[in-house]
């Protein structure tokens, strides 16, 4: 063991389990706001980061603003305090 505390698991909805499992190269969410898609995209991005590590992953949104409020929030949530993934806002 590392010695790595988890700060949050990841407990899927119904809905989340097959886009999570998805390997597709590109994944669609849709929905209303709230049901749960930039944190199923952000645990997906931190998890394909912790499977492949030196991998760089860039999360966009038609909006910087928009991004700001959900994605970013969400990586961040996410990745806590663990060290393997390095965290970059531009």
């Amino acid at each position: 063991m590392t010695g790595l505390i988890l700060t949050a698991q990841f407990d899927p909805l119904p809905w989340q389990v097959a886009p999570f499992r998805c390997t597709d190269p590109v994944v669609l969410l849709t929905g209303s706001a709230g049901g749960g898609k930039s944190r199923l995209a952000a645990e997906k991005v931190h998890g394909y980061c912790l499977r492949y590590p030196g991998a760089v992953a860039i999360c966009l949104r038609k909006r910087r603003e928009f991004a700001s409020k959900s994605v970013v929030y969400a990586l961040k949530e996410v990745q806590g305090d663990d060290p393997r993934v390095a965290f970059h806002a531009g």
